[in-house]
Formats: C-alpha cells, sequence, structure tokens
C-alpha cells in the first residue's frame, strides 16, 4: 500500500511539473493574482503576419493615427510604378499592394508602398528593391534636399509575406525649427507609425532599411 501511494505521489508530482513548463510554440501561461484563472500569451517567433491581414488594412490604420498629417494621399497609377519603390519589384510575384505618394512628389516625400507576396520566399528579394530605391532617393536628396528628417526616419518592415516601405508624417510646420527640433517632429510622427503597424500586427518588425551617410 505505502509502494502504491509513493508511485501515485512521484505520478502527480510529474504532472504538475508537466502542466507549469513552458511550450515551445512561445506560448507561456501565468496564473491571474487572485489565482482563480489563467491569462495566455503568444509571442511570435517568426515575424509572422496575422492570419487576413492586407497591405489596405495596415495603410488605412497608418492614415488614421496621422489624420491630417497623412499626405501620401495620392494612389500612384500602374503606369507610373517604375517611379516608386516598386519599380525594381516582379509584380507577378506579388498578390496585391498599396501604393500611395504625395501628389507633388517633389515637395513631400511621402511613400506608402505595402505589399504582400504570393510566396513569403520572396519577401527578402522586395526588402533589397526598397532599401535600392532608398539608397536612390537618399542620393536624390543630396541634390534637391527633400523633408530630410522625414527621409532619414524612413521604415522598411517585413512581416511574413507582407513588405512595408514607409516614408510619411505630417509636413514641418511653418514655424520656424532649427534640425534639433527637426527631426524630433519627424521621430514623433513616426512613432505614431509603429503604433498603427503594431495595433494590426500585433508587434513592431524590425526596422530593415539599410541606411548610410
Amino acid at each position: 500500500m505505502k509502494r502504491m501511494t509513493f508511485l501515485f505521489t512521484i505520478l502527480f508530482l510529474l504532472l504538475l511539473a508537466a502542466c507549469s513548463t513552458k511550450t515551445d510554440s512561445g506560448t507561456t501561461t501565468k496564473p491571474r493574482e487572485n489565482g482563480t484563472a489563467a491569462t495566455t500569451t503568444t509571442v511570435s517567433q517568426n515575424n509572422e503576419a496575422p492570419a487576413g491581414v492586407t497591405p489596405q488594412a495596415i495603410e488605412a490604420a497608418i492614415a488614421k493615427v496621422l489624420g491630417d498629417g497623412y499626405v501620401a494621399d495620392v494612389a500612384v497609377s500602374e503606369e507610373e510604378l517604375y517611379l516608386c519603390p516598386l519599380g525594381d519589384i516582379d509584380m507577378s510575384k506579388i498578390d496585391s499592394y498599396v501604393a500611395k505618394q504625395n501628389a507633388v512628389p517633389s515637395v513631400h516625400a511621402d511613400n506608402v508602398i505595402i505589399v504582400k507576396c504570393k510566396d513569403a520566399s520572396y519577401a527578402d528579394s522586395v526588402v533589397d528593391g526598397f532599401n535600392e530605391f532608398y539608397k536612390r532617393s537618399r542620393e536624390y536628396s543630396t541634390i534637391y534636399p527633400l523633408e530630410p528628417f522625414k527621409l532619414m526616419q524612413a521604415r522598411i518592415y517585413k512581416a511574413d509575406d507582407i513588405v512595408m516601405y514607409l516614408i510619411a508624417g505630417a509636413p514641418i510646420p511653418e514655424t520656424p525649427m532649427d534640425d534639433a527640433e527637426q527631426r524630433e517632429y519627424a521621430k514623433a510622427e513616426y512613432e505614431k507609425i509603429d503604433s498603427a503597424v503594431q495595433e494590426v500586427l500585433g508587434y513592431l518588425p524590425k526596422n530593415l532599411l539599410k541606411y548610410e551617410e
């Protein structure tokens, strides 16, 4: 009888240990403070995009948080895609996209380009293409300065099969601002953009922008 009791005790302890172990999927279970129930938090390990997320949904979220400061308000026509970051992208490998810019691109640098690839394996090539376009934009800006602080804060995000090229935010106010103030102004606008992306995806991806002085 004592032997049976001992075996049951060992089995009970093993079951408790298994229940308290963190799973490999990144899901952890934590008891609430009152001990009556448990909450579960799932953390993405591979920068995956939640099911059903579209480029249109992400663009709409960015437009919403920027409000009147969202000036990428003109869709790039198919005939002019070669002039925007999509110029180096094989569009036959793109499932859907949003391509917006300002009506006067020679004045405002805003580009909101978001694509969903047919296969996630092409996403890295899109990132490379976006970085190549950004490099040319930076070279152009040394000749014709164009909202330099907005340009310097650009984002290139990848979430599974979705890739984003984001240069956006409210234009610098007419009130005189020195360089430090303009830089902080641009950073504040991008914080809004980051919050919108995080709200849609559930996390903020790493910025894959290759910035060179």
